[in-house]
């Protein structure tokens, strides 16, 4: 038999090139390595219907994350709110070349054990008169849905809406959750209009103009819902002013309307082929017919004062203005006034009076019983502050002066009426004297 001859150098080489090779293999080479979460929660986990809940995630060594319960694919480290409707578990799962590792938290969601709680539902003011508004004001608490009827619609839980209604109208605001809903109501009363409105003044200043020229209505209503002006003038403010240009004389009717009925007022704009001759004069009181009037009954002629004196003495100024020269056709175009001119001013009394206003009063022979109590209206001129008194057209006094043109007088009141006197104990006056008159540029024309 023939002995096999062993080659030992062979046999221990190939063995020390194995040894080698895993000595190689476990040194330098890379061994995969899975995606670590980190963490996974959600805060809080435990939350009522209609509630939300955070989740908060951190993952490492991922090429993508992704929440399932349509959450989808997120960062690596990173939050979002959700709001089950219902006891959830979400899974994440963090994936790279290695493979996937996933971990889960769940969010428990009580049922809501209550009905809504309505704290307020009110209407203020609860009485209005057709055309008016109301304000609805309401407080809701744990309702998912707020509606209120009328066509109204979903609302906040809390939140007031404005609402104009033509009848007498109950709104009813429902409140609903998971447990049920609940309803409160509130009821605007409407009350009908019970007079017609009022038209103050509509008039046309120049009344006569020549063609191709133009005219201003002037008006003034109150109570009313619409107001319209015809000869294609339309829908027009309660207060206001319009200029027309008339091609020949032409007759405005304003009417005014509300739920109780319709008033009207016509002015005439007689339109001419010449043009009518226009005067300027300048008007200033007759001195000897002017003066003042203490809340006392005592009448001081000549000085035209007007405020309260050092013993709070309430004083009113009368002025008397000769129109005379004016003709009873006259047409008033424009009237300047100008009260700047006057004698001085002590202490301060537009901050502690009020405004002062001017009236027109035909008191005839001024005596202490002239001085007027009350409320007054129609006031033609305002001042609100010393500075206003400035020379300036006015139409207001245009108005009232053409209503006298024909007489031989036109006269005027001045007085604070916001307040007599300020009780201080000293003079608050505006004062005007023989040397420092007031003064009406007036022009006017005669057909």
């Amino acid at each position: 038999m023939k002995s096999r001859k062993i080659n030992y150098f062979k046999y221990f080489s190939l063995v020390f090139a194995m040894i080698i090779l895993v000595l190689v293999s476990g040194c330098g080479g890379t061994t995969p390595i899975t995606p670590i979460i980190n963490s996974f929660s959600a805060t809080p986990s435990t939350m009522t219907v209609g509630g939300s809940s955070t989740l908060s995630w951190s993952v490492t060594d991922a090429t993508t994350v992704t929440i399932d319960q349509s959450v989808g694919i997120v960062a690596l480290i990173s939050t979002t709110t959700v709001s089950p409707a219902t006891t959830t578990t979400y899974t994440l799962t963090a994936t790279n070349a290695s493979g996937s590792v996933t971990a889960t938290t769940t969010i428990t969601v009580n049922p809501v054990t209550t009905a809504p709680t309505i704290n307020s539902f009110s209407a203020l003011p609860s009485t209005i008169t057709v055309g008016e508004s109301s304000i609805l004001s309401w407080s809701v608490t744990d309702a998912t849905t707020v509606t209120i009827d009328q066509s109204i619609g979903s609302v906040a839980l809390i939140s007031t809406t404005t609402v104009s209604p033509a009848t007498t109208t109950t709104y009813t605001l429902t409140a609903t959750n998971v447990s049920g809903s609940v309803t409160a109501t509130t009821t605007i009363t409407v009350n009908p209009v019970t007079t017609a409105p009022i038209i103050n003044s509509f008039s046309a200043l120049p009344s006569t103009i020549t063609v191709g020229g133009s005219s201003t209505l002037s008006w003034s209503v109150t109570d009313a819902t619409t107001v319209t002006i015809d000869q294609s003038v339309g829908i027009v403010a309660s207060t206001g002013t319009t200029a027309v240009t008339p091609a020949t004389t032409t007759t405005y009717t304003l009417t005014a309307t509300n739920a109780a009925g319709s008033v009207t007022a016509s002015v005439t704009v007689v339109v001419t082929t010449v043009p009518p001759a226009e005067h300027t004069v300048t008007l200033k009181p007759n001195v000897d017919e002017s003066g003042y009037v203490r809340d006392t009954g005592q009448m001081t002629p000549k000085y035209m004062y007007v405020g309260d004196d050092a013993n709070n003495i309430s004083l009113q100024a009368f002025m008397s203005f000769d129109i005379s020269g004016i003709p009873a056709g006259g047409i008033i175009s424009s009237v300047v006034v100008d009260f700047s001119d006057h004698d001085t001013i002590y202490g301060d009394p537009f901050s502690s009076l009020g405004c002062l206003r001017a009236y027109p009063h035909d008191y005839g022979t001024l005596d202490g019983g002239d001085y007027f109590t009350g409320s007054p209206l129609g006031a033609v001129i305002r001042y609100c502050l010393a500075s206003e008194i400035v020379a300036g057209s006015d139409p207001n006094v245009a108005i009232a002066l053409q209503a006298k043109v024909g007489s031989s007088r036109f006269q005027m009141r001045l007085q604070f009426n916001d307040s007599e006197t300020n009780n201080d104990l000293h003079n608050d006056l505006v004062c005007w004297t023989s040397a420092h008159l007031p003064e009406l540029v007036v022009t006017y024309s005669t057909p």
